[in-house]
């Protein structure tokens, strides 16, 4: 027998963990081992009568477990290297972000950093792709796949979160499940964006952060610090978070004296509950604490939860601070991660395209960075202050942005990359085709609608609290800065693991609904989903669901009728010309396909589908002046390169001619693997170290004009020659390379024979064309 209050006692100095003590119980000879479910009730005995919500550590198979986690990986690689093959394995590097998280990589690798852009931005990313990018040989596409692979395997922290949070390992394997398989998030992971990554570490950080609240070591406090900076210095926005959670770990975690210590659990048993009351009238054989034991516990336990969030902050502090003391160095400002952020709030208040020119000439005109963005901010505030109103109606239709769906996209007509068969003309990791923007959009309401019903049924209130803070940090950001859809993935992600719980649950639920209907969780769940639908509804659906009726009729019909009667449902969507243009060409009547183009562009001027085919329209025309403006667009708002390039590649039929110039928007469809035009080059374009030109063949020679760096081996190989590649080492002048055709078969019919040109790759220049490059071709001919 021992004294009460003493294992127990160090059990509630360290917070109630929801861990198993030894308690000592009067009467007993030996300690037996407990489970601390709650300080309080918290809401457990009434889940328990109403079938959800109690935590429960259920049996399980450990090896179909670690089975179950396995495939929940294999999974997830093989959706986003799918997704990598399907639109980002081009090799480009697309302009805006991934373009700045690039040369942030590449200046790293370089021994600096990139502080001369529009914005400085957080290493987070960057640091991952200087690591990545050596291992794929300087090679974006190949450091995407990495990537992608390395995405796929921290699908396990959904697991992990949902472990933690639920003690439940059949709603850790869902939950990974569901995370891997999320098409939005696998998108992201295969593409230049620092998303996927965010993602996983703030998941990893809410993780290690119910870790320490449950244990309360200040180890475990500290590596959450730790991990919450990683993730802001990934992207900024964790780093309103990191108070929270310092806050979150003082609050103390219970408010009520009532302890409820599960038995043992016997063969076949279920877990019983033994409340031990602590009150100042109870005596020490009724196992009651006097009141000033009492006092000294929450004395204790408060001291205890200070150290906590102390080594949270610390641990975000060693982080954070080394790269903030960077800054300061500099650009002579503190600049605690970076510039974006305010600059992103003003975007948010400007009122007309005139209004952002204007104003981004006058901040983009300031050198130092950290002024530029007070310049933003200032102007923010006076934005503000000359019409709150506006200011607060406006945050509406962000956050209505935020979770708009995707296939907005389709019912608007916004599309900016996607061709109307479902391939990616140039790489935007924020559109997919027609069914997988359907399937992604099913599962973002599944998660959701299932999330707020996990959330609001959460067994611990407390533990849920985290991530709806996280949730509440996201939304109120884009409300006063842009809303877009890539922003919410931060916010979903949090929901996966209550999505996970709800769905285990939803047995339960139905079963006990009439036990429910005066809970007052389910009213607030219902208020939720209904906030949701009506933020993400749009009277667009209803248009473009009946002139896709339409237009299905149409294609299977081949009837211009059809689509006809779809534009005039849907006027106002380019996506209804594009049809009436394909199907035109389809016909074999250009010109009129051309036009129907040109008014898709006046509705819609950055689809590059469209410019692509009124380039490839306008080469088959001999129409040099309207390829070139089209392509001078495409350049003026995306960027030509290789995934356009592989893009015209797979989709021109036409017969190649006898000399092709890379980068000549004439001969688009016959040249790929090379980079976009650069500043050295009045005509050419340099390869990405494997390109690739289709010619039309002769019986004589295939020659190519090539110049690279002094001393650089380039490989010539005509596509089913029996000759071996012709190797040439380069002078750093240009030179003449033949490879003769002679022993090709059939090279007397002039049928379309394809030029392979290899070579090791260097960086171009780190300042105006950041790209590691083979070899410039000038042009390449049969003679």
């Amino acid at each position: 027998m021992t004294r009460p209050g003493g294992d127990l006692g160090r059990s509630l100095k360290h917070g109630f963990s929801g861990g198993s003590p030894k308690v000592h119980v009067y009467g007993q000879s030996r300690p037996q081992r407990y489970f601390l479910v709650s300080v309080g009730g918290f809401a457990a005995n009434r889940d328990q009568k109403l079938g959800l919500g109690a935590m429960q550590d259920i049996p399980f198979h450990s090896q179909r477990y670690r089975w179950g986690l396995v495939l929940i990986v294999i999974v997830a690689i093989i959706l986003r290297v799918s997704l990598w093959w399907w639109g980002s394995a081009s090799g480009v590097v697309p302009p805006g972000d991934a373009e700045e998280y690039y040369r942030a990589a590449v200046h790293i690798l370089q021994g600096g950093y990139h502080d001369d852009g529009k914005w400085l931005r957080p290493p987070g990313y960057p640091v991952l792709l200087a690591l990545i990018l050596p291992c794929a040989g300087m090679d974006v596409s190949n450091a995407m796949l990495i990537q992608a692979i390395l995405m796929g395997v921290g699908a396990l922290a959904f697991s992990g979160f949902a472990r933690q949070i639920f003690g439940r390992h059949d709603v850790a394997l869902v939950a990974g499940m569901i995370g891997a398989i999320f098409i939005p998030l696998a998108t992201f992971a295969s593409a230049l964006y620092a998303e996927a990554l965010f993602v996983t570490l703030m998941i990893l950080g809410l993780t290690k952060l119910d870790q320490a609240s449950e244990t309360g070591r200040s180890r475990t406090a500290f590596f959450a610090g730790i991990v919450l900076a990683a993730a802001t210095l990934t992207r900024a926005v964790g780093l309103f978070f990191i108070p929270l959670a310092a806050l979150f770990l003082i609050v103390p975690v219970h408010t009520s004296p009532n302890i409820h210590v599960l038995t043992p659990r016997r063969q076949g048993a279920k877990p019983a509950t033994k409340p031990l009351r602590l009150g100042a009238f109870a005596s020490t054989k009724d196992f009651l604490y006097p009141k000033y034991e009492q006092i000294l516990l929450i004395l204790q336990a408060s001291k205890h939860r200070w150290r906590l969030a102390l080594a949270l902050a610390l641990g975000a502090t060693l982080l954070i601070g080394p790269w903030a003391l960077r800054n300061y160095l500099v650009h002579d400002h503190l600049i605690l991660v970076d510039t974006n952020g305010g600059i992103s709030v003003w975007f948010g208040q400007v009122r007309n395209p005139e209004e952002k020119a204007a104003r981004d000439a006058e901040l983009f005109a300031i050198p130092n960075l950290a002024e530029r963005q007070a310049l933003a901010n200032r102007w923010t505030l006076e934005r503000v202050q000359e019409d709150p109103v506006a200011f607060v109606v406006r945050m509406r239709y962000k956050v209505a942005s935020l979770l708009m769906l995707q296939t907005r996209n389709y019912a608007a007509g916004d599309l900016i990359a996607i061709a109307s068969d479902g391939s990616p003309v140039v790489q935007n990791a924020g559109e997919l085709s027609l069914p997988l923007t359907l399937l992604a959009d099913a599962e973002y309401i599944m998660i959701m609608l299932a999330g707020m019903v996990g959330i609001a049924f959460a067994p611990n209130y407390r533990r849920a609290l985290p991530a709806l803070l996280w949730a509440a940090i996201t939304v109120g950001l884009v409300a006063i800065s842009i809303g877009h859809p890539r922003l919410r993935l931060p916010l979903v992600a949090v929901y996966i693991p209550f999505a996970a719980y709800a769905l285990m649950q939803l047995a339960h639920t139905w079963r006990k609904l009439r036990l429910r209907w005066r809970d007052p969780r389910l009213y607030a769940a219902l208020l939720g989903i209904l906030l949701f639908l009506g933020l993400i509804a749009s009277t667009r659906y209803i248009t473009w669901i009946k002139a896709e009726r339409y237009a299905l009729q149409a294609h299977g019909a081949a009837s211009a009728a059809m689509l006809i009667a779809a534009q005039q449902v849907d006027p106002s969507n380019p996506l209804r010309s594009i049809a009436r243009a394909d199907f035109a060409l389809a016909q074999g009547q250009a010109d009129v396909a051309d036009q129907h183009y040109q008014a898709a562009l006046d509705l819609e001027g950055r689809s590059q589908y469209a410019r692509a085919m009124r380039i490839l329209l306008a080469g088959e025309r001999g129409d040099t002046q309207a390829a070139e403006a089209e392509l001078a667009a495409i350049n003026a708002y995306w960027r030509a390169g290789n995934d356009l390039y592989r893009w015209a590649w797979e989709h021109v039929e036409a017969a190649p001619p006898q000399r092709v110039i890379p980068g000549d928007p004439m001969m688009l469809g016959f040249y790929r693997g090379f980079a976009p035009a650069s500043f050295d080059l009045e005509r050419g374009a340099w390869t990405l170290g494997k390109a690739e030109v289709r010619l039309r063949t002769t019986c004589g020679a295939a020659v190519a004009q090539l110049r690279g760096v002094a001393g650089q081996v380039a490989e010539l190989h005509v596509q089913g020659s029996p000759q071996p590649p012709m190797r040439i080492v380069l002078d750093g002048s240009e030179q003449e390379v033949q490879v003769s055709l002679a022993d090709l078969p059939g090279c007397e019919r002039g049928e379309a024979v394809t030029v392979q040109i290899s070579s090791p790759t260097h960086l171009l220049d780190l300042a105006r064309a950041p790209w590691y490059v083979g070899v410039a071709v000038t042009q390449v001919e049969t003679r």
